[in-house]
């Protein structure tokens, strides 16, 4: 069942909050246009801060039968989290993880869980005080 763009845009802002759902296209042109190649228009780049924010998202999503597309840092070689031209049957969501950002350290760095928005940047800051490098 199709849902109306709209309904599914204010549907999400109501999940993560407004200022979080990018939708003017020059502003989402940054993450519909892949590192390595690919580009394609969407409804709205929405920006999660925690799992359970990008649950809310899914389901709506699902629920809209939208096209969802997970995005880190948008540096993938597949091309797998933009989207690839604009013959899509449906409106596409593109999911940024990039808010997701928390790493934690275990056995004093020598293993970590990193979400999905962490960087190797932030590793790098947070293992300097036990000496290690990634």
């Amino acid at each position: 069942m199709l849902t109306n763009p709209e309904t599914i845009i204010k549907s999400i802002k109501k999940a993560i909050g407004s200022p979080y759902v990018i939708t003017k296209q020059n502003q989402i042109a940054g993450f519909c246009k892949g590192f390595q190649f690919g580009s394609g228009e969407a409804l709205l780049v929405a920006q999660p801060a925690t799992l359970l924010e990008i649950w809310q998202v899914l389901e709506i999503c699902t629920k809209a039968d939208a096209i969802i597309l997970m995005q880190a840092a948008n540096t993938g070689v597949t091309g797998g989290s933009t989207p690839c031209g604009n013959n899509y049957d449906r409106p596409i969501v593109i999911i940024s993880t990039l808010r997701i950002d928390d790493i934690h350290l275990l056995d004093e760095g020598k293993q970590i869980i990193a979400l999905a928005g962490s960087t190797l940047f932030g590793l790098e800051n947070k293992l300097i005080s036990y000496g290690r490098e990634p």
